[in-house]
């Protein structure tokens, strides 16, 4: 990873682009040879501070018609964190733990838990910073480039009998997820008969 980052430096220095490091774990501050805002992480808090003012050093740069580079590094890490103290407080002030169950929500089409989405939303704030200005704005831009660690997907299977449980999809979703579970419950069961 650190090689990558350093080529990725390496290659946008010469273009005039300016590169900030958010070294949001703490670890690696400076390691990459231009500009470096140091995050720990095992304060949730300063790492993501870390990252805003990484952003916000690259939006001055933009602003002023210049072209900025932010390398998020380990971004999951101080967002997670972040969004784990966030549940944690929202939890204590409402009495509700609204993030607990399975349920199911519509985002861009897809059927995604919840949890996933309200997540979703709280990364996208960060990454939307990025920008290019228009000419009559001195036309700078900012790049962000997050570096996160991969997780495996947990893979948990809807059953048919869950589906009317859901509240927060529209009747029309249900009916299209209840034939598509009918679909592969059927394939299923054809590929079973195959094989004996």
């Amino acid at each position: 990873k650190g090689a990558v980052l350093r080529d990725l430096v390496a290659m946008v220095q010469p273009g005039g682009a300016e590169c900030i490091h958010a070294a949001l774990s703490g670890a690696a501050a400076g390691g990459l040879g231009c500009p470096a805002v140091e995050g720990r992480r095992e304060t949730p808090g300063r790492a993501f501070l870390a990252a805003c003012a990484a952003c916000a050093l690259g939006e001055g740069v933009r602003d002023r018609g210049g072209h900025a580079v932010v390398v998020l590094d380990r971004l999951n890490d101080a967002l997670l964190g972040c969004w784990d103290l966030m549940l944690a407080m929202e939890a204590d002030l409402t009495q509700q733990r609204w993030l607990d169950g399975g349920e199911l929500v519509e985002v861009n089409g897809m059927l995604v838990s919840a949890v996933a989405a309200a997540r979703r939303k709280f990364f996208s704030h960060l990454l939307q910073r990025s920008s290019k200005l228009g000419e009559e704005l001195g036309g700078g831009s900012l790049t962000l480039v997050a570096v996160v660690d991969g997780r495996a997907a947990s893979g948990k299977r809807v059953r048919a009998e869950e589906v009317a449980e859901y509240k927060n999809i529209s009747p029309e979703v249900k009916e299209k997820l209840l034939r598509a579970l009918q679909a592969r419950s059927g394939a299923g069961e054809e590929g079973g008969g195959e094989e004996g």
